[in-house]
């Protein structure tokens, strides 16, 4: 598997800032957290202000979880195999759903850690279907059976 064929940099990092900028749009309508932070806190004209810093506030948080978890998620293919790049992938998942429960949730062991790994899931295949399952890292896979069976 040559370097071309492996998710780049700009790839991993966009994989990472969309799942997290979606995560907390998702987490900003679910049970009207918006709608308590941003309209029931101000009045009148503050309204996009408070909008304004609430924006904010996800691109700071979605910064500061990118870039702890950017290195590891570009490191996950730097893997040989399918093989080793899935169950290391749902090792950070955990790891990612206990770093996030550690740090952001208000409330431990609650639904949003459990939608951002099911994020996490969904994105990871949809950023890099190609790569896990029609690409090198596929053949490679499929050369170890072939293998196998001719013996």
């Amino acid at each position: 598997m040559t370097l071309e064929q492996r998710p780049s940099f700009l790839r991993t990092l966009s994989f990472l800032i969309v799942k997290y900028i979606l995560f907390f749009i998702v987490l900003g309508f679910l049970d009207d957290r918006y709608k308590d932070i941003v309209f029931n806190r101000t009045k009148g004209s503050d309204v996009v202000l408070a909008g304004v810093e609430y924006f904010l506030e996800i691109l700071f948080t979605t910064f500061l979880l990118t870039l702890v978890l950017f290195v590891p998620f570009y490191l996950l293919f730097k893997l040989k195999k399918t093989l080793y790049i899935l169950p290391a992938f749902l090792v950070l998942v955990v790891a990612e759903y206990f770093l996030y429960e550690a740090t952001c949730s208000y409330i431990h062991l609650d639904i949003d850690g459990i939608i951002n790994s099911v994020l996490s899931v969904f994105f990871f295949f949809l950023f890099f279907w190609k790569f896990l399952f029609e690409g090198e890292a596929l053949r490679s896979t499929s050369r170890v059976s072939r293998i196998n069976d001719r013996k």
